[in-house]
C-alpha cells in the first residue's frame, strides 16, 4: 500500500465521519458546533472534486471573458 492509497483511506474515513456526525446532529444527538465542523469538512471535500473545480473553471474563465469585453467597450 503506497502513500496515496493511505492518503485515501484517510480521507474515506473522515468522510463517513463527516456524514455519521451530521446525521447526528440533523436528528439532535450531537452538540451544534460538531455538525457545523462536520458540514464545513463535507464542503470542502465537495469544493476539491475535480467536477467542481472544472465548473469553477468555466465561471471563472466566462467572467475573465466578460470583464475583458467590458473593458474594451469603455
Amino acid at each position: 500500500m503506497n502513500m496515496i492509497d493511505r492518503h485515501d483511506i484517510i480521507k474515506r474515513g473522515f468522510d463517513a465521519g463527516a456524514i455519521a456526525t451530521a446525521f447526528g446532529g440533523l436528528i439532535e444527538m450531537l452538540p451544534a458546533i460538531a455538525t457545523s465542523l462536520s458540514i464545513i469538512w463535507m464542503a470542502l471535500r465537495i469544493y476539491e472534486m475535480d467536477t467542481t473545480q472544472r465548473q469553477l473553471g468555466r465561471v471563472r474563465s466566462t467572467v475573465a471573458r466578460l470583464n475583458a469585453w467590458l473593458k474594451k467597450g469603455r
